[in-house]
């Protein structure tokens, strides 16, 4: 990782953000691929 890209500073007003989904609402579309035959 560090090769590829800039190490992170230290950011003492980072803050880490945890998103729960327990339900979705809307519809849902089944997916429009088809067998190939």
């Amino acid at each position: 990782y560090a090769a590829r890209y800039r190490q992170p500073r230290a950011n003492p007003e980072r803050v880490v953000i945890e998103i729960d989904v327990r339900r979705f609402l809307g519809t849902v579309r089944p997916s429009e691929r088809r067998p190939r035959a």
